[in-house]
């Protein structure tokens, strides 16, 4: 804190608060003779507890009448009964003085109790001298009086009287104020020290003086070692005050003193009682025994002096040290305020200097001979102060009164007088040392001329600078003109932004426009008969197409990402469903290059999540993608795995981990920079544009996560990223809050053989997620080995998984020799390979294989090869056939009425041909005032509006169409077709009064699923396409009835009320669903409709149940259960019936666990009835 300067007389603003003096030590406070004091204290207490002790066992013998205990010694007198009871008192008040020390009603009992033996002491003398004619003896203890005929041996003896007496007074004033450094309750308690020790002595010498019960100085010896004891007590309670304080004192005089005040009261004993036992027994006369007491005398003493000369020596060499020490220290204090910086000055309390360093001299001009003795008036003061002295001195008188500052220990400055007249600045800082008696004030003075000058300079030039900007100010308008400019320059800028992105919308709609037809012609093509030639050259154009529309929408969601209008949704979705879909797209691609593709997601993971599922996927298709790309052999892995669970939070990361070329440091830096392309070292290919990790990392940052990859070139690339989605609460995998939820284990036991750490490692997870014991081998025999043990063990059935994908594994001679067992119908082969050939798989089958999972393979694909029956045809791609023929058999049936409005004609040919092959009538308009002709001349089931269009665009149309409507027409679904993509113009179209928004270019497969979700629900068959007898009905119908009411499956499959995984599983779980029921209920040729409108129904109610559970929603949750046990009733799903009811009862007692358990075993089984559907279409 800086003041403005001012002199030293100002130190009447310096005492403003009082001084705490600090606490003043008796003498010596160091720790040695704390200790020695405690250790007094406590001989103290144990002091009171022996003679309290002493006088309960007499006062006991007496009432109790046992001499024993009255005279613990035989043939020796008993204690008095005023004795004992004095004892007692004496006891009681020493141990209440002790406390007495910091508590002042202990301190009161002590006196109180004290009084007591006092009373006793003075009537007993007043017996004797013949003041009183009471007997204390008698009138207190008349009852339990027991004397000896003839003698007085109960009687208080006059010198048991003075020390009770004495003992007492010296109790009671234990406390008073002291007589100068006399302290008269110590020099009382000699009083009884000293009869005591004459009578021990006596005893010890066997004296008749002291024995003889008559003798005026008779004491018993109870009672002498009490009174001895009780001195010792009174002496040692107050160890810090009169005589006891040389004893107890730490330093060498207390050490002599305890030394040897033992030494010289023990040893005149000793020796004299040597002497007496050595004249009595005849061992040496008295002359003998006189020389020898000298002799013993002076060996004792000349033992005693030497040894306290030598510790007299240790101390004071200990003295000289510490001496040595201090000369040192103070020395090197010297030194350091003499090599000081800054000034020094000491002054006492009269204001006279004590020191002054040379700092100081060179500062002031006085030389330290000089000031010393004077005052600060007299030497560094300026003189015109003087006026102010008085004020000073009181100041000064207040400051070693009060003894605190307000500028202690802070620095001030003040005005300084230097010995040649001239004043200058000075800044001091100011502090005690010591007491307010004997302390001193000390300052350390820094001379602040120059600093001061450079101030002046500062001030000087801030005071120019205040100039230039006042001047400056004068500069305004010209200031607000650039300001104008640079507002117009801004919203130039922002002009400029909009009209970047305005040129971006129009760019994608006129590029993808044209690629819609590409697209779509390259479909149809494809799907024609074709020579192989052919269809690699409309394979070639399908993929470019493709390939060029992921360039537009790079570009797109850059520019969306750089001006900060790219949104994310938040809708609920299937981790695990989303990685295997993102693993299936690129399978082909993956296989192509002889690759291993392969997904793992964390058990522990909660599997419905709430963000942006179709940005997760596009980020996941980025770095996968680039992964396949510069992958020459081994293979890929996708890995999802948990981090943290809080809140309805979980924290999770994704890997794309490849076994590449690795990228060297220089392109790990620039790897997620827009238009930066990764180059392989082996194929020299470049990774596209260079946007996809720009835009993978921009979505990851938008959803408050991070990226980043590890690699080392040469040793593959590890790409992940980390976010943080809600759950919801609802965790479809069983395992909430971190760890798998534990079912009851399958009775299907897994053996893995696989030398991909990855397809390993999922295998195993998997297991230990769904209870299945497992087991991994390194090799094939150790395998046959691990199946040999498992077979002698119990008739469990055995599932041995093997890779194929390394070549080095040929299982087929352990095939041989398992089939060739007597165990060999416990154990069943199933082959993962990344190779999708129907004669590959055709040669597995025959080597012994019972089943074939294609890489990357499904979570459901696993369990349906753990519990479903392996006779069935063994699972592949090139199996599955094409569903068009199936879908056109629901269009025909529909037989609907599209109206396409498109005004480019390639498109119009192309939309057109794809709804017609999918048995749609279409009919066509060129714009929307053509359309909104037809749509009020006819009715339309459909209507796929093109948006920008010429005369009249699509949003005009719509609103007309949607007017007529409010006339008394059907409403008629309307679909935008655009090939924009901003959320701006999705909203445009809901604003017109659109129903959907489909995306340009539109493939077969989104006209299949427009049409199934606009046309399918409101169909009416036509009986010309349906060849069934008068007993059948339409699936559809049938299917549509089981969504409100449950069929008479029920009772043809007998299913309790509630189910158990007991009824539901054994060694070989039976087939999903009854074909031999089906069969004869609806025919086999109706097989393809039943299967995928079971698929569509099914489908959209698991959504329906999922959304339920979210928003736990026992009633809707409940109603959609029962929908499902219908419609699985219908196509013999005992099991899902099963599972569906189940859930249904949970759902109606509103049990959250049962709930989720029986939601958990639905999913598991919709799972198996799908896979099963899938093997058999």
């Amino acid at each position: 804190m800086i003041t403005p300067s001012r002199p030293f007389d100002t130190l009447t603003e310096l005492v403003p608060v009082p001084w705490t003096e600090p606490p003043c030590l008796n003498l010596v406070t160091d720790d040695s003779t704390a200790r020695v004091s405690h250790v007094f204290v406590i001989l103290s207490y144990w002091c009171a507890f022996i003679t309290m002790g002493i006088g309960v066992l007499a006062l006991t013998g007496w009432f109790l009448n046992q001499p024993y205990l009255q005279s613990p010694i035989s043939g020796n007198y008993p204690v008095s009964h005023t004795g004992s009871l004095s004892l007692l008192f004496l006891g009681a008040a020493l141990l209440y003085s002790l406390k007495g020390v910091s508590d002042k009603k202990a301190a009161t009992a002590s006196q109180i109790t004290a009084l007591v033996p006092i009373l006793i002491g003075v009537f007993a003398l007043g017996s004797y001298s013949g003041f009183f004619t009471v007997d204390l003896d008698e009138v207190l203890f008349h009852s339990s009086l027991n004397p000896q005929p003839g003698s007085n041996s109960v009687i208080l003896a006059p010198n048991n009287a003075i020390c009770i007496l004495t003992a007492g007074l010296s109790i009671l004033l234990m406390d008073a104020p002291a007589l100068g450094r006399v302290r008269l309750f110590q020099h009382l308690a000699f009083i009884p020290l000293l009869f005591s020790i004459s009578a021990l002595i006596g005893y010890t010498y066997k004296l008749q003086y002291f024995s003889a019960p008559q003798s005026f100085n008779y004491m018993i010896l109870p009672t002498a070692v009490a009174f001895l004891v009780l001195s010792l007590g009174i002496l040692s309670s107050r160890p810090r005050e009169g005589l006891m304080v040389v004893i107890s004192n730490g330093d060498a005089g207390g050490l002599m003193a305890r030394t040897l005040l033992p030494t010289a009261v023990g040893l005149p004993i000793l020796f004299g009682w040597m002497r007496v036992v050595g004249e009595s027994s005849g061992l040496v006369n008295a002359e003998a025994g006189s020389i020898l007491l000298v002799t013993f005398m002076i060996t004792a003493f000349f033992w005693v002096v030497w040894r306290t000369c030598r510790q007299l020596g240790r101390l004071d060499m200990a003295r000289k040290l510490a001496g040595a020490a201090l000369h040192e220290s103070a020395e090197r204090t010297r030194s350091i305020l003499d090599k000081a910086c800054d000034a020094f000055v000491a002054i006492d309390k009269n204001g006279r200097i004590l020191d002054w360093n040379p700092q100081a001299e060179r500062t002031f001009g006085w030389s330290r001979a000089e000031v010393i003795g004077k005052t600060l008036d007299e030497t560094i003061i300026p003189s015109k102060h003087g006026k102010h002295e008085k004020a000073h001195e009181e100041a000064l008188s207040r400051l070693f009164t009060a003894g605190q500052s307000q500028f202690f220990n802070t620095r001030v400055e003040v005005v300084a007088l230097h010995k040649e007249g001239h004043e200058f600045p000075l800044e001091l800082a100011v502090f005690p040392v010591g007491s307010a008696e004997t302390g001193t004030v000390c300052a350390f003075m820094h001379d602040i001329s120059e600093r001061k000058a450079h101030e002046d300079e500062v001030n000087c030039l801030n005071k120019a600078l205040l100039e230039q900007i006042t001047e400056a100010g004068s500069k305004n308008d010209s200031l607000k003109l650039l300001t104008d400019e640079l507002r117009t320059a801004c919203e130039s800028a922002i002009e400029s932004s909009k009209t970047k992105s305005d040129f971006i919308a129009s760019l994608s709609h006129e590029i993808r426009t044209p690629l819609s037809s590409v697209i779509g012609m390259a479909e149809l093509i494809l799907d024609g008969h074709l020579e192989e030639d052919q269809r690699k050259l409309a394979n070639t154009l399908h993929s470019s197409a493709y390939n060029l529309l992921g360039i537009v929408n790079d570009i797109l969601d850059l520019s969306k990402i750089e001006a900060k209008k790219l949104e994310l949704t938040s809708e609920s979705f299937d981790m695990r469903t989303l990685v295997e879909d993102v693993a299936e797209m690129l399978g082909t691609t993956a296989r192509s290059k002889g690759l291993s593709l392969s997904t793992f997601v964390d058990p522990s993971l909660p599997l419905i999540l709430k963000g942006d599922p179709k940005r997760l996927r596009q980020i996941l298709v980025n770095l996968c993608g680039n992964a396949l790309k510069f992958t020459e052999s081994g293979g890929v892995h996708i890995r999802v795995e948990k981090l943290s669970l809080a809140d309805q939070r979980v924290t999770f990361s994704a890997s794309v981990i490849d076994t590449g070329c690795g990228l060297t440091e220089e392109t790990k830096r620039n790897l997620f920079l827009p238009f930066s392309q990764a180059r392989s070292s082996k194929t020299s290919q470049t990774a596209g544009t260079g946007l996809g990790l720009a835009i993978s990392k921009s979505l990851v940052e938008l959803m408050g996560g991070e990226i980043g990859v590890e690699s080392h070139e040469g040793a593959g690339s590890t790409f992940w990223f980390k976010t943080t989605l809600r759950t919801d609460g609802i965790d479809y995998l069983g395992a909430q809050h971190g760890a798998p939820q534990r079912v009851e284990p399958e009775t299907t036991r897994l053996i893995i053989v696989s030398n991909d750490r990855f397809t390993s490692e999922a295998l195993t997870m998997y297991s230990y997620a769904r209870g299945i014991e497992h087991q991994a081998a390194g090799s094939i025999d150790e395998a046959e080995w691990i199946v040999r043990k498992m077979a002698k063990q119990n008739a469990r059935p055995i599932r041995l998984f093997v890779d194929m994908s390394n070549r080095a594994i040929d299982p087929r001679t352990q095939i041989e020799e398992i089939n060739a067992s007597d165990f060999a119908d416990k154990v069943r082969w199933v082959a993962l390979t990344h190779i999708d050939s129907k004669e590959y798989h055709r040669k597995l089958k025959e080597a012994g294989f019972a089943k074939v999972l294609v890489k990357p393979f499904r979570f459901g694909d696993f369990l349906h090869s753990v519990s479903n029956d392996f006779d069935q045809q063994v699972e592949t791609r090139e199996d599955l056939p094409a569903l068009d023929a199936a879908n056109a058999t629901i269009m025909r049936l529909s037989a609907k009425t599209v109206l396409l409005v498109e005004d480019n004609p390639a498109l119009r040919e192309l939309a057109t041909r794809q709804l017609k092959r999918l048995g749609v009538e279409v009919a066509t308009a060129s714009d929307g005032m053509e359309a909104v002709g037809s749509a009020a001349a006819s009715h339309y089931d459909l209507i796929l509006m093109d948006c920008q269009m010429p005369v009249m665009d699509g949003f005009e149309a719509t609103r007309q169409i949607r007017r007529i409507e409010e006339r008394g027409h059907r409403h008629t679904p309307i679909v935008a077709l655009t090939a924009s993509v901003l959320p701006q113009d999705r909203e445009k179209c809901f604003a017109a009064g659109m129903d959907e928004f489909l995306t340009k270019p539109v493939s077969l497969d989104d006209i299949r699923s427009l049409i199934k979700r606009w046309m399918s629900e409101q169909s009416t068959p036509k009986k010309e396409f349906i060849s069934m007898s008068n007993e059948e009905v339409a699936f559809s119908d049938l299917i549509h009835s089981a969504r409100f009411q449950v069929s008479e499956m029920d009772q043809l499959t007998a299913i309790p009320r509630e189910v158990t995984r007991d009824d539901l599983q054994d060694d070989f779980a039976p087939t999903p669903v009854d074909m031999q029921w089906l069969h004869e209920q609806y025919g086999r040729e109706a097989m393809s409709e039943i299967f995928q409108t079971f698929k569509d129904e099914a489908e959209s109610l698991m959504n329906l149940l999922k959304r339920a559970a979210l928003a736990h929603d026992f009633v809707e949750s409940a109603r959609v259960a029962h929908q499902l046990a219908g419609i699985a009733s219908v196509i013999g799903a005992k099991q899902m019936h099963a599972q569906s009811l189940n859930l249904e009862h949970a759902s109606k007692e509103k049990d959250t666990y049962r709930a989720n358990v029986a939601l958990d075993e639905l999913q598991r089984g919709y799972e198996d009835v799908m896979l099963w559907i899938k093997t058999k279409t």
